[in-house]
């Protein structure tokens, strides 16, 4: 039936102006209440989407904060949930900002330092900290070994800071990464690799990275804490040599100090000198690292521990050549399975190269609207296999989600997709008009879905239609059918509808008008996916017989327009059902299916 709106007079003796004022206030609070509704979840904005980036060092900037604190603006402002900045002594000149003679120590440094401060506020799930600690000669205890003292130094540092950010952030969701820089590079103190380092240094090292992993552990279990975590990482940069160099240069970080580093929680790879191999070399230097890192963890940290926190061709490509290596590189790493995957990074660092995602005129590049499309788009995957499964996915449910759609560059999000669907007949005076809604933004807000129909076709003017009905908010993340039964229609008559689609910012409108006569007759079609994953399709005419083919099934990946049909199957045949098993359907992934019947 079509909806109505009825009103009666208010109590007598109340002045109808009285009685307009209050509707129009509760029309204004409902549509408040609708603009702040929101299409999301809490357990989708948690989960790790994978991909980021990192501030250090920027040669530019546009606006009067500091260089750190619009640095890590502009990451949020890109979608991402995860920062990656510098925390020591040399943090003045990293960022430009004069540290006050009070700063003495990481969590002076984090406590009252207000850009320091104010990033570590910023709500990012995943904040990676180059942790150096200000205790005299901190940042070379590796080369000469460390010293009881020093060992004392470290670790009362590194506990502090773990202290203050579990007590800080608790119950945030939030989660803390302590690291340092290219680990082969400090121990490699020429930059040669021709070489071995010395042992004293190794042994250094292990000393260096296993303070601070016990000083975490023991705040970790001492502090009372909820919803948030610190962790250890180590970052090696020179693997390959580990793998394939003669034995005079092959003892690196991953395979000498690693292994001695019983309890680290995750190691960090600065992928430059892997990052061209092909898939198969990719993967057995993963596995390699893997192999390196003692599994005591592995019960506390599920999934993999080993990322890439550097990579990147801002030394030899230009922006637009980054952004297609940048995306295979991507799609390998996340089928391996690799936790997070950091670009360098957000403001070139160096004179002459372009390893941005801003260029230095304030241009966003190709790999920025990479990294922004595909922080949108994994995180509507997410939520609709969380709607369709009442979970997230795991780590390989994920890969199999985002891998395939990095075959291309992505497409910039259509906010929201609205299409037509038919005009079914149920009696020669009523019909049900379907329609689908599909949001393109994750977090977005939520659509308000109106069916307009009519004798007349209004297009896209909302006031030209006949008549309209309100058919609710749209809660799903995927297409969702919204349809409205019409009775009392003139079988001799033709009508037409058309979907919109409201937010408070915008409206869209399908792209078409359907028009329909309940008099003629029209084909019954169902549709269902079997247990073998076949689709099963059956249709009669409202006489009960079978309408004469062809029968033509098309398939599209995608909702937007134009929307890209492709025909996967074609048939004379009346034999019924239909069972479709066609490589060209099954192959397609999520996909949208139209039914045409010819005469």
């Amino acid at each position: 039936m079509v909806n109505e709106w009825r009103f009666r007079h208010g109590p007598t003796g109340v002045p109808l102006w009285l009685v307009v004022l209050r509707l129009l206030l509760a029309l204004a609070f409902l549509s408040n209440q609708a603009k702040a509704e929101s299409l999301s979840d809490p357990e989708v904005d948690a989960y790790n989407v994978r991909l980021g980036t990192q501030t250090f060092a920027g040669r530019y900037q546009f606006t009067t904060n500091s260089l750190l604190v619009e640095t890590a603006q502009a990451i949020q402002a890109m979608g991402s949930d995860v920062l990656k900045f510098y925390m020591g002594r040399g943090y003045d000149e990293k960022y430009r900002i004069t540290l006050r003679p009070t700063i003495t120590s990481l969590t002076t440094l984090a406590r009252d330092e207000p850009s320091c401060r104010r990033v570590l506020d910023m709500p990012f799930r995943h904040t990676f900290v180059w942790a150096y600690a200000f205790s005299p000669g901190a940042d070379a205890y590796w080369f000469d070994g460390m010293s009881a003292v020093e060992r004392q130094r470290e670790y009362a540092e590194i506990y502090s800071l773990t202290t203050h950010l579990l007590t800080t952030y608790n119950n945030t969701g939030r989660n803390f990464y302590l690291g340092h820089w290219e680990g082969d590079w400090h121990l490699l103190l020429d930059y040669s690799t021709s070489h071995n380092p010395p042992g004293t240094a190794f042994q250094g090292m292990r000393d260096w990275l296993n303070t601070r992993q016990q000083a975490v552990d023991d705040a970790m279990r001492t502090i009372p804490h909820t919803n948030v975590a610190v962790f250890v990482y180590t970052e090696v940069n020179r693997v390959r040599d580990a793998m394939i160099n003669g034995s005079g240069s092959n003892q690196r970080l991953v395979n000498q100090v690693l292994p001695a580093v019983t309890n680290l929680d995750f190691v960090s790879w600065s992928a430059y000198d892997g990052q061209d191999l092909p898939a198969s070399e990719l993967t057995r230097t993963l596995n390699y690292i893997e192999s390196q890192l003692s599994t005591n963890k592995s019960a506390a940290i599920p999934g993999k521990r080993v990322f890439v926190g550097e990579y990147g061709w801002g030394g030899s490509l230009s922006s637009t050549a980054q952004e297609p290596r940048t995306r295979a590189y991507v799609q390998r790493l996340l089928e391996w399975g690799t936790p997070f995957v950091l670009f360098w990074e957000i403001y070139n660092n160096e004179a002459g190269k372009s390893f941005w995602l801003i260029d230095s005129s304030g241009r966003r590049t190709p790999c920025y609207d990479f990294h922004q499309r595909f922080a949108n788009r994994a995180r509507l995957e997410v939520a609709r296999f969380r709607q369709d499964h009442a979970r997230v996915p795991n780590d390989a449910e994920f890969s199999a989600l985002l891998s395939p759609i990095l075959d291309a560059p992505l497409p910039e999000p259509v906010p929201m997709t609205v299409a037509n669907g038919l005009a079914l007949q149920l009696e020669s005076n009523s019909a049900r008009m379907e329609g689908v809604v599909e949001p393109g933004i994750y977090g977005d807000e939520a659509a308000r879905v109106w069916l307009h129909w009519g004798r007349t076709d209004g297009a896209t003017n909302e006031a030209a239609w006949d008549h309209s009905v309100d058919l609710g908010t749209n809660q799903r993340f995927g297409p969702s059918t919204f349809s409205s039964v019409i009775s009392g229609l003139d079988p001799t008559l033709q009508y037409a509808f058309r979907f919109r689609a409201v937010q408070a910012r915008r409206e869209s409108w399908a792209t078409n008008t359907v028009s329909f006569q309940t008099g003629r007759t029209a084909p019954s079609i169902r549709a269902a996916i079997d247990r073998s994953g076949r689709l099963v399709l059956q249709w009669r005419d409202t006489s009960g017989s079978i309408p004469v083919g062809p029968l033509w099934i098309q398939a599209a990946e995608r909702m937007d327009e134009p929307i890209p049909w492709q025909t996967v199957f074609t048939t004379n045949s009346t034999a019924m059902p239909i069972l479709l098993s066609d490589p060209g359907i099954t192959s397609l992934g999520r996909s949208f299916f139209r039914i045409l019947i010819g005469p």
